[in-house]
């Protein structure tokens, strides 16, 4: 009987030349690759597909399995020059998701972000905003100083506000009435005495 071949099963990595599955660490995507048409700067090529996203020629008489490395090493050298979108060449969990196990991939929620390898959303620090599908935290010290202006000056209009009333409770209604009216005085027009 001839060998057998079988894909590498999700959660896990096969390297060339064993044959033997290894559990895929934490921080990492290991579901089963896909044939994907390679990067257009293999034009040689085009006739063949590639293994996403982990970037290997699938062998024509096999189906793509799953992750065989680990990551492609040094990393620029694939894809190099521009970017195959169907994958980058490693099973990290990418950028702008974070994958709880090795084979869920959730996307970033707001109010965090989320770097590659995720296993978690982190938190987006005070004073930065973080929609949806963040990887990096954006600045957002103007709006926050705005806010703290802001809240200063409700503040500042609060106690003024609370010992005007306070100085007002403790005088007479006449006394009252004189403070209010004090910058609008009655006018009074007082006609000339006539001399007969």
């Amino acid at each position: 009987e001839g060998t057998k071949y079988h894909p590498c099963c999700d959660g896990y990595f096969c390297p060339r030349g064993l044959n033997c599955m290894i559990p895929c660490p934490k921080g990492s995507l290991c579901l089963r690759a896909t044939p994907r048409p390679p990067p257009k700067r293999f034009p040689q090529e085009s006739s063949s597909y590639w293994c996403a996203p982990f970037a290997y020629k699938r062998r024509m008489d096999l189906p793509c399995g799953g992750a065989d490395t680990w990551s492609i090493i040094p990393q620029d050298a694939f894809p190099g020059v521009e970017s195959w979108k169907y994958g980058s060449g490693n099973m990290y969990c990418p950028k702008r998701y974070f994958c709880p196990n090795t084979t869920t991939k959730l996307a970033c929620p707001r109010g965090h972000y989320c770097k590659q390898g995720s296993v978690a959303p982190q938190p987006c620090p005070i004073g930065s905003f973080c929609p949806e599908k963040t990887e990096v935290p954006l600045s957002n010290y103007g709006g926050v100083s705005a806010d703290v202006l802001l809240l200063l000056l409700l503040a500042i209009i609060w106690f003024v506000s609370k010992q005007y009333s306070q100085i007002m409770s403790n005088i007479t209604h006449q006394d009252r009435l004189r403070i209010r009216w004090k910058p609008f005085p009655p006018r009074l027009h007082v006609a000339p005495k006539k001399h007969h």
